[in-house]
């Protein structure tokens, strides 16, 4: 239920400013988690003002890796190998070089795959967790971002940490200076309302006008969300112009198929039921731009 106190306390202070375009003009999109959404005029992103909670630290995540060998990082590999050669042979074919940089690695499976298509890759990761993984099982090469060198990439590769960055005009700035001319940059996020949950809106403001929005946004850790349109605002605001931008779903190229194997594995009947009605929704949700999740391609101009 929704704490009215709470959210009209937080639509009568001063509009918010965008954290990615900087506009002041954003308005009311919906309500979520007690907290009020907001749609940027300019960019169209939708966000959560920073000023009203703490902002998830990801430190201690891949906490459910603890009991993982090597049996289990070569499972988690193989699921993942076949879509993520896929998205490597399309990123290869915008750029000459090979130098990849992913952001938000975790244990490293993008960086492995790619280092044996070829590629120089190495890794950006915030969880001990996750390092232990890749160092000891993937053989991963993890780096700081400071000590890259300004325009020294090929393409660096950002997937779901977007939608959790508290100031995240600041790290597509630094994204574009480490990116050698011509560089790209591809990133996924989840749609901010994919097809499964705008029907159920649709259903449940006929019965409450007043009521939460189910989408992919809950504080504090999805913070921002997207459409195509709003991505692509957000990166040529800095610089960028897009060269692929699609929403994609489960059975997608650029979908991660461990959610569907996991239930599998874990013979979670009720898991893939729910979720595979969910997706067949999504995947009818493309067509349209409303699948789960939002893939852009940019080229640094």
């Amino acid at each position: 239920m929704i704490e009215t106190a709470n959210v009209e306390q937080s639509i009568s202070r001063p509009t918010p400013i965008c954290p990615f375009c900087s506009a002041s003009n954003s308005k009311v999109w919906g309500f979520r988690t007690e907290h009020v959404m907001y749609e940027c005029g300019r960019c169209r992103v939708v966000f959560f003002d920073r000023q009203q909670f703490e902002v998830h630290v990801y430190g201690n995540y891949y906490n459910y890796t603890d009991a993982w060998d090597g049996e289990r990082v070569g499972w988690e590999l193989r699921v993942r190998r076949h879509a993520l050669t896929q998205q490597l042979a399309q990123l290869g074919s915008y750029v000459e070089g090979r130098r990849l940089l992913d952001i938000g690695a975790g244990p490293g499976y993008l960086c492995h795959v790619a280092a044996s298509e070829g590629w120089k890759s190495c890794g950006i990761e915030l969880s001990e967790k996750a390092l232990r993984i890749g160092r000891q099982f993937l053989d991963v090469d993890y780096i700081e971002f400071d000590n890259i060198v300004d325009e020294s990439l090929d393409v660096i590769t950002c997937y779901h940490i977007l939608e959790h960055m508290e100031h995240p005009n600041g790290f597509i700035e630094k994204v574009y200076s480490k990116l050698k001319p011509n560089g790209v940059v591809a990133v996924h996020v989840p749609h901010r309302e994919p097809l499964s949950f705008s029907l159920r809106n649709r259903l449940q403001s006929w019965k409450n006008g007043q009521a939460e929005k189910l989408c992919q946004l809950y504080v504090p850790e999805h913070i921002s969300g997207f459409t195509q349109e709003s991505l692509v605002n957000a990166f040529q605001i800095f610089g960028f112009h897009p060269l692929l931008i699609k929403t994609s779903a489960m059975w997608g190229t650029y979908y991660d198929p461990f959610f569907l194997r996991n239930y599998l594995r874990e013979n979670d009947y009720a898991g893939i039921l729910k979720h595979t009605l969910r997706s067949l929704l999504d995947n009818l949700g493309v067509v349209f731009g409303q699948g789960d999740w939002v893939v852009g391609h940019f080229r640094k101009t």
